[in-house]
Parts: C-alpha cells; sequence; structure tokens
C-alpha cells in the first residue's frame, strides 16, 4: 500500500491518493478544491488507475475538485452515503466560497458495512453520522488505517452546529470508532495523522489542547472544540525539499512522511510555545505515508 497526500484548499483539507502498487489500482480519498491535481500527477508518473473517488461526506471542502479526479480518470466512480447526496447536488449552497462548483449525481452510493476493494486492499465503509448525516470512514483492517474523515481530527471533534448535523449521533460515532484497534493509523479530513490510541490518550498533535479525546466529546452540541485547528501545521519539523521522518510508530509498522514543500515547519515543541504557521502557506505540498 502506497498513500499520498495533499493539503489545501479553503479551508486547508486532506485529500488521500491510496494505491495498491501490486495491481496498480488507486482511489482518491474526497475531493477539496485546488488539491487533487498533484495526487492526479502522481497516479499517472506511476501508472496507476485511479477507479475511484470516494467521499467522506458531502461538505464543499471535500468535494469541490471532483470534477478535476473524473476529468483525468473518466472511469473513476464518485462514491457517497446516500444521505449526502443532495450536497452532491447542490455544492455551492453552504458555504460562500469564492469558487463554484459543478453538481452531479453520485455513480453508487455508501452502505455501512459496505466491503469495497482497491486492488488487493480490503475496505470496509463504517457509517459514522455526527458532522454530516452520510458521513463515512473507511477502514482498512488489514494495514490498520482508517480515512476518518472530519469526525475525529488532531484531539478535536467535526462541528456539528450546521443544520443538518446531530452531536448525539457524533458521540455515538466516535464511540464506534473508537473499538476499532488502538494501533489504527487515523488519516483525517484536517491536520496530521495519528492512531486512535493517541486520540484517546491525548496526545496527538495539535495546536492549543492538552485534553484527551473523552473530554472533548463532553462539549456541548454546536460547539467547535478548536476553531483555529485548521490554522496551524503539527506534526513536521525542520526544512528541505527532502525532509523525510517517522511520523508514528507502533510495533512494525511505521508511518513515514515525506514532505517536498521547502518552507520550514513548525515543531511540537514550537507549538507547545504557541509559535506555529499557517498550513495555507502549504497548500500543494505532497505527502508521503508508506506502510
Amino acid at each position: 500500500m502506497k498513500i499520498i497526500s495533499n493539503n489545501g484548499g479553503v479551508f486547508a483539507t486532506n485529500s488521500y491518493l491510496i494505491a495498491d502498487e501490486t495491481t496498480g489500482k488507486a482511489v482518491i480519498f474526497d475531493a477539496p478544491d485546488h488539491t487533487t491535481v498533484p495526487l492526479l500527477d502522481e497516479a499517472v508518473k506511476n501508472g496507476w488507475e485511479v477507479i475511484g473517488l470516494w467521499l467522506t461526506h458531502g461538505h464543499i471542502d471535500h468535494i469541490a475538485d471532483h470534477a478535476f479526479v473524473t476529468g483525468r480518470f473518466p472511469n473513476a466512480k464518485v462514491l457517497i452515503h446516500h444521505l449526502d447526496q443532495p450536497k452532491l447536488h447542490h455544492p455551492n449552497s453552504m458555504y460562500p466560497v469564492p469558487f463554484h462548483t459543478p453538481a452531479r449525481s453520485a455513480d453508487a452510493f455508501l452502505e455501512d458495512d459496505q466491503r469495497l476493494k482497491i486492488g488487493t486492499i480490503d475496505v470496509t465503509v463504517m457509517h459514522t453520522p455526527g458532522h454530516s448525516p452520510g458521513h463515512v470512514g473507511f477502514y482498512m483492517p488489514n494495514e490498520n488505517v482508517l480515512v476518518g474523515g472530519d469526525l475525529i481530527i488532531m484531539g478535536a471533534v467535526g462541528r456539528t452546529d450546521f443544520p443538518d448535523c446531530s452531536y448525539p449521533d457524533l458521540q455515538k460515532s466516535i464511540r464506534r470508532i473508537m473499538k476499532l484497534p488502538p494501533q489504527t493509523h487515523l488519516l483525517p479530513g484536517h491536520g496530521q495523522p495519528s492512531t486512535l490510541n493517541e486520540e484517546a490518550m491525548g496526545k496527538s498533535l495539535r495546536p492549543r489542547s492538552n485534553r484527551p479525546l473523552n473530554e472533548s466529546m463532553g462539549t456541548r452540541a454546536g460547539q467547535r472544540n478548536h476553531p483555529e485547528r485548521s490554522m496551524y501545521s503539527c506534526e513536521v519539523e525542520g526544512s528541505g525539499s527532502e525532509l523525510e521522518r517517522p511520523l508514528v510508530s507502533h510495533d512494525s509498522t511505521t508511518l513515514e512522511a515525506r514532505s517536498f514543500d521547502s518552507g520550514e515547519y513548525a515543531s511540537a515543541q514550537e507549538l507547545s510555545g504557541g509559535a506555529c504557521l499557517p498550513l495555507r502557506l502549504f497548500d500543494f505540498a505532497v505527502g508521503w505515508f508508506r506502510l
């Protein structure tokens, strides 16, 4: 398995390209604005066929680049849960954003406990409503990877102040996800990767809170725990065009990242002192993750 990520767009959202190198099949997970093109370039460069755009939910910062994906790979199937299909039909009605996203319908719908394949990689769909009624996660049990969308984000939880959000549903979804193995690598919709164990223990790297996730879940409905969370770079330290260092290590599995941005990044120590760098400086910086 190879995972390539890019963070960008007006909401500093993550997009992931996950490929099975043995079969050459790949999938894009989420499509933030101005973010997917570098991932599509990587797929072409490696000779991978992008077979799908699989969406964690339908908010505009996760679907805006859908036409770029299907434009480069016309056979790629756009999948979303049926409860979030209306957001694909009316993508420009939710946020006032400085770009236009074309409407479209999904090629097929995702369902809870649905089994999918990326080449030889097994993927299980987990319906995790709360932040959005059709929110899902994509769990790869053999690789201990969860593409989690906006459910859990660096010690915080997804916002629930939109009309179709549900904080009780969000709590149920989080409790369900936290039953997965603690070494599961969480690839969130915003911010840096972590593990479920780090999230449960409050040890994920995030801007300004040391509260464990179970305390964050006590926040009342409609309140964002960390409204500033998407404004900071929180993990990679150092600088240079060939930076490589482990992000998470558990047993024999190591999650590694390589940055191709030449800027400097805030270290964990700098973050603890409040010296953080805006993520918008690093739009289109492609990160590599290998398991």
